[in-house]
């Protein structure tokens, strides 16, 4: 007999990659690589997101919401470079 079955919200699966990432850099982040840290199959992964690129803009969104860049007056809001 089975166990319950676990459950993995987008919400989770996000914090979740949030971490990832965070310890192994984007470029490094496919469905097998993040399913195998978190411990599931890439089931649920695949069915929250749809395919990798989603996941990667969400991941990114997330980001930029939760580690907003700290800016100082000379540097350029839109390209992040400074300015004269």
């Amino acid at each position: 007999m089975r166990g319950p079955k676990q459950k993995y919200s987008k919400q989770l699966l996000l914090e979740k990659g949030l971490a990832y990432v965070n310890e192994f850099g984007m470029s490094n982040l496919s469905f097998r690589k993040f399913a195998t840290y978190i411990g599931c199959s890439t089931q649920p992964i695949i069915s929250s997101f749809g395919n990798l690129e989603i996941l990667i803009l969400e991941l990114g969104i997330a980001i930029d919401r939760f580690y907003p860049l700290k800016r100082n007056k000379t540097q350029s809001v839109r390209t992040g470079f400074y300015v004269r």
